[in-house]
């Protein structure tokens, strides 16, 4: 009832877009920031690394579209934002001024000139609430397939899915000893991401895998806001 609810307000406001003649004049996103759990895997509330809950709608229609496509590709919520100003043709200006844009530009995707704009997205939780949600989870495409590699980082427990081959993950396939090679190639991408961000002993074990962290741990390149202030000085 609520995605049909949610489904007919936006017709309401593409109609109302068509009778006044600006369909050539409208870029239309739908979306939104998380999704709910709403019983899957035996849980609720927002913020698991489950795909009922981190995997949510990324709509766009183009001035002027008419027809429709899915892609497949990974994408995310701050590419909203950067894929407007290249729409607009201030992509650049915006980069050149605002050095806290980090998404990507869409607008290829859109147009049919690209199939992706990235191979592998990190999503991460802080502990709240409780000591589930506090996870880290690396999500690409490798050989074809679209995995998902979830660390939970109060226990140590792994996961990896196949999305394509299990969209609802019910299959872990971190519990399989024939998956062992794939589960540590996810583990090493991961903790590569990590030292490339310049992440510490608190993130990585001396042995090179992810680090137990008991307590909530913040990290991001935009945390603290210290770039702005550089900005501000000048």
């Amino acid at each position: 009832a609520n995605a049909m609810y949610v489904d007919e307000g936006v017709g309401h406001i593409l109609d109302w877009i068509e009778r006044r003649g600006l369909t050539e004049e409208f870029f239309v996103v739908w979306t939104s920031d998380h999704g709910d759990m709403n019983g899957d895997h035996n849980l609720w509330r927002k913020g698991y690394p489950y795909e009922a809950s981190s995997n949510v709608a990324m709509l766009m229609k183009m001035p002027g579209q008419t027809k429709g496509r899915v892609s497949d590709a990974i994408v995310e919520n701050r590419d909203v934002a950067v894929t407007i100003y290249d729409l607009l043709g201030a992509l650049d200006c915006v980069r050149g001024k605002d050095p806290l844009i980090n998404g990507e530009s869409l607008l290829g995707i859109l147009q049919g000139k690209e199939k992706h704009v990235r191979t592998t997205l990190d999503l991460e939780h802080s502990k709240i609430y409780d000591n589930l949600i506090h996870w880290n989870a690396l999500v690409g495409y490798q050989n074809g397939a679209l995995y998902k590699y979830i660390f939970h980082a109060y226990t140590g427990e792994e996961q990896l899915f196949d999305l394509h081959a299990d969209p609802y993950e019910t299959h872990d396939l971190a519990q399989k000893d024939h998956w062992k090679n794939e589960l540590e190639q996810w583990r090493d991408k991961m903790v590569h991401r990590w030292r490339e961000e310049g992440r510490d002993g608190h993130w990585i074990t001396p042995s090179g895998s992810p680090a137990i962290r008991k307590e909530s741990l913040t990290f991001g390149p935009n945390y603290p806001c210290l770039k702005w202030e550089s900005v501000l000085e000048e």
